[in-house]
């Protein structure tokens, strides 16, 4: 991706669902695709893991219900890979941020949102995230 991002370049961003939550995920990769951005859904944990070894997202969007998540803790193991440390995330929860204190995975490169998600809202900081990056 080069630095600055025009409107093809930003559709063509690689964003991951991992599929922790199908529907959530469905729900969010209908969105995401018809406002022609690029969204690879997961099959599982080992799916995610394995697509770092090959590629590199742009961003992570994902639902995480709670912090004993399993999700949770693969998401701290996957921070744990050089490739997707950086990679900015997106997490959906019914859960409060403050729930998630006190071991969080991410610094400074993700965004909270608690349920529901304007799909709005959501498509904005979509862009905002992958131009930032």
């Amino acid at each position: 991706m080069t630095s600055k991002m025009n409107g093809k370049l930003l559709k063509k961003s690689i964003i991951i669902l991992p599929a922790n939550d199908k529907k959530a995920a469905e729900l969010i990769y209908d969105i995401l695709k018809e406002q022609g951005f690029n969204p690879v859904a997961m099959r599982d944990w080992r799916d995610t893991q394995e697509f770092f070894i090959v590629s590199s997202p742009d961003l992570i969007v994902m639902n995480l219900d709670k912090p004993d998540d399993e999700a949770f803790e693969n998401l701290k193991l996957l921070r744990k890979c050089t490739k997707a440390k950086d990679v900015p995330t997106i997490i959906i929860s019914s859960s409060e941020r403050s729930d998630f204190d006190g071991g969080f995975p991410l610094k400074g490169k993700e965004t909270f949102f608690t349920k529901p998600v304007p799909a709005d809202d959501l498509l904005s900081t979509v862009k905002k995230m992958i131009t930032k990056k």
